[in-house]
C-alpha cells in the first residue's frame, strides 16, 4: 500500500507544466575568491549548457526545469564539481554559493607529463615528460610550430583515475569540456620553459560544498545529500548480498527485503516534508 501511495504521489506531481527558474550565486575557489576564469554548466532540455562566471565570482541563469537541475561548476586551479540543485516550490530565484576544491597533487606518482595541441593533447603518445629541476620544482622545455601553445599537465600514476589540467605559466586559459582547462602562452613561435613548482599546490584537507542563505534551499541540499547516502548505501548492501551465492536461492524475497529496506529510508525522510517540489524529488529515485 504504501509503494502505490508513493508513486500515486509521483505520478501527480509529474503532470505539472515546466515553470522558469533562475539560479544565482557566488561560485569561489577554495580561498573564498573568485577564479581567474569560472564556469557552470547544465543540462536543459536534453542540451548541454555553459555559461563562464563574472571576474566577482557571481553567475544567474534562467531555465524551464520544474523540480531540481544538474549542474557542474568548474574553474581555473580547482577540480569540478556537480550537484544536484533542488527548486522549493516557493523560491525564485535560489540563490547559492559554491567552493570549489583545489587542485592536489597525488602523493605518489611516476611522472609528470604534458600534453597539448603540439600533440592534439595524446596521452599516449609524442606528450612531452617533465624533469625534476630542483627542490620538488619539474621542468621541460618546447619549440612551437604556432605563434600560440595550449597545455595541460597531468601526474601518472598509472591508474586510469589521471587527470589533464591546467599548468602554473599562462596567459590565458580555455576550457577543455570535460571539466578542467588548458593553460595558453603566447609563444611567438620561440621556444618556451615550462615550470611546475610542486609547492604551490594546496595541501591538507579541502571539501566542494554548496550552501544557501535561504533555509528552505539548504534543506533541499541536505535532503540531496541524504537521498544520495540512502541510494550509496542500498547499492552497496546489494553488492554485499549477492556476493553471498547463497542470496541467489530465494532472490526474489532478497531483492524484496532490500527494495523495502530502500523506501522505508525514503519514506523517513518524505514524512517531514511539506514542500512538495521537495517530495517529488524524494520520490524521484523509486521512478528512474
Amino acid at each position: 500500500m504504501m509503494y502505490k501511495s508513493l508513486i500515486a504521489i509521483l505520478l501527480l506531481l509529474a503532470v505539472s507544466s515546466l515553470q522558469s527558474k533562475t539560479i544565482k550565486g557566488k561560485l569561489y575557489g577554495f580561498d573564498d575568491k573568485p577564479m581567474l576564469l569560472a564556469h557552470v554548466n547544465y543540462e536543459e532540455n536534453g542540451k548541454q549548457k555553459k555559461i563562464q562566471v563574472n571576474k566577482d565570482g557571481s553567475f544567474e541563469l534562467n531555465v524551464n526545469e520544474d523540480y531540481f537541475l544538474v549542474m557542474e561548476f568548474t574553474g581555473v586551479n580547482h577540480q569540478s564539481f556537480s550537484k544536484k540543485i533542488f527548486f522549493p516550490d516557493d523560491k525564485n530565484p535560489i540563490d547559492i554559493t559554491v567552493k570549489l576544491t583545489p587542485n592536489q597533487i597525488p602523493k605518489k606518482f611516476d611522472k609528470i607529463i604534458v600534453v597539448g595541441n603540439f600533440n592534439d593533447f595524446n596521452w599516449e603518445s609524442d606528450f612531452l615528460e617533465m624533469k625534476e629541476n630542483s627542490d620538488s620544482i619539474y621542468v621541460v622545455t618546447t619549440n612551437p610550430t604556432s605563434d600560440t601553445l595550449l597545455y595541460q599537465v597531468i601526474f601518472d600514476t598509472g591508474k586510469d583515475n589521471r587527470r589533464s589540467f591546467n599548468g602554473q605559466q599562462s596567459d590565458f586559459y580555455v576550457y577543455d569540456g570535460g571539466g578542467d582547462y588548458r593553460s595558453g602562452i603566447l609563444t611567438r613561435n620561440k621556444e618556451v620553459n615550462l615550470t611546475l613548482d610542486l609547492k604551490h599546490y594546496p595541501q591538507g584537507k579541502f571539501k566542494s560544498e554548496v550552501s544557501s542563505v535561504d533555509n528552505k534551499v539548504n534543506l533541499s541540499i541536505k535532503l540531496g545529500k541524504q537521498l544520495d547516502d540512502i541510494s550509496y548505501s542500498h547499492l552497496v548492501d546489494a553488492s554485499k548480498v549477492f556476493m553471498n551465492n547463497k542470496n541467489f536461492i530465494n532472490a526474489d524475497s532478497v531483492i524484496t527485503s532490500l527494495k523495502k529496506k530502500y523506501l522505508d529510508s525514503i519514506e523517513y525522510i518524505l514524512h517531514s516534508i511539506k514542500d512538495k517540489n521537495l517530495r517529488f524529488f524524494c520520490l524521484l529515485p523509486i521512478w528512474i
